[in-house]
Formats: C-alpha cells, sequence, structure tokens
C-alpha cells in the first residue's frame, strides 16, 4: 500500500494524456482544499495492490488477466449492481490511519477469499448432487464468477446448503489454518516527483 508506480496503458502515456491527467489532478487538489479534507490529496495517490505476486513488476504483467476477475473489483467497491459490495472506498477515505486501511481491506480480503472459495466449490462437478442442482438455478447460462457463486450460496434463502455451506468453509479455514505465514511485505518508498524536463 502506498504510492505505488503509475501503471498507464501505452495509449495514455501521451504528451496530451499527460497534461489532461496533471489538469484533472490540479482541479481535484483544490476541490479536496476547498472541502477542508487535508488528507484527500494524499489518499488520491495511493494505490491497494492486490495480487499474490512477490513484486509490483510481476503485478502489472498479470495486470492484463484482471478482466477475468473483474467482478472481485467491483464487489470491493459497491458492487456490480451498486448494492452488494462493501463500499471500500468509502471506508478507507474514514478510515484515521493507513494501518486502519489495512485492517479494513485485510479483512476485505478474507471475506472475499472465503466467499469465492464457496464459489468454486459449489462450480466443481464433484460438488454434492443438491449443490450442483440448486446452483443451475441461478443462470441460464452457467457463467457466473467464483464471487458471484459464492454469494449466491451464501444467501440461497431455502437454506437448503446450509450443512454444505457449513462444511465446506470447515474446510476452507483448515487449509487457511494450515498455510504458513507469508514474510513481511515490503512497503513501496514514497516516490518523489521526476525533475521537470525543458521545454
Amino acid at each position: 500500500m502506498g504510492r505505488g508506480p503509475a501503471v498507464l496503458p501505452v495509449q495514455q502515456r501521451t504528451a496530451g494524456s499527460l497534461r489532461h491527467r496533471a489538469r484533472r489532478l490540479a482541479r481535484r487538489r483544490q476541490h479536496a482544499a476547498s472541502k477542508n479534507r487535508s488528507r484527500t490529496a494524499e489518499l488520491d495517490q495511493w494505490v491497494l495492490r492486490f495480487s499474490s505476486h512477490p513484486g509490483a513488476r510481476l503485478a502489472r504483467v498479470s495486470y492484463r488477466r484482471r478482466w477475468a476477475t473483474e467482478g472481485t473489483y467491483r464487489a470491493a467497491q459497491s458492487g456490480g449492481d451498486g448494492h452488494h459490495g462493501w463500499d471500500l472506498g468509502r471506508l478507507v477515505t474514514r478510515a484515521p490511519s493507513a494501518t486502519a486501511v489495512e485492517r479494513i481491506v485485510g479483512l476485505w480480503a478474507l471475506g472475499t477469499l472465503l466467499q469465492c472459495w464457496l464459489g468454486h466449490h459449489a462450480g466443481q462437478a464433484t460438488a454434492p448432487t443438491l449443490v450442483r442442482q440448486i446452483v443451475a438455478q441461478w443462470t441460464t447460462t452457467g457463467r457466473l464468477s467464483v464471487w458471484a457463486r459464492g454469494r449466491l450460496a451464501r444467501t440461497e434463502p431455502s437454506a437448503q446448503l446450509s450443512l454444505w455451506l457449513k462444511d465446506t468453509l470447515r474446510v476452507g479455514t483448515e487449509h487457511l489454518a494450515a498455510t504458513p505465514p507469508l514474510a513481511p511485505v515490503r512497503r513501496l518508498p514514497a516516490r518523489r516527483p521526476a525533475p521537470r524536463q525543458a521545454a
């Protein structure tokens, strides 16, 4: 977490695009200052990198595959429909410190992991017959993300999945408990603006 390197597509790295970004950022800072929110300019520059890769370069390379997990990121915001997400942006901006942000994001990550675990197992051909029958009722195409399947399994109104949910979550928590702890994450140093070049 912190000010990471800018990850811009090639077509957005032109001089015109960069000027537009700089003007937009200046307007944003001016607006934030008028609202007396001293931390807004700092928060606007933060990057939260959700990746299992050990470094930023590998994470950027894998970013191209993000479309497959886009629903998970929308869920972190306000959900694909605007109602079923975590509203993480609002929560993070109200957090009093970077430590609080890390805790909120950690809670979101754990919840998302468990929900995706449920969704993955609900979509398996080896799932119990009752589970497969209920999952088949959720969509006519069978195309749901693991996140969406997990949410539907968790909120299934008939309660017919309750025993399966309990068993599947128990197995998931056993896997989590058996996982060795990760090495501490190295924080990114604060980035200094690049010196201006003469035109």
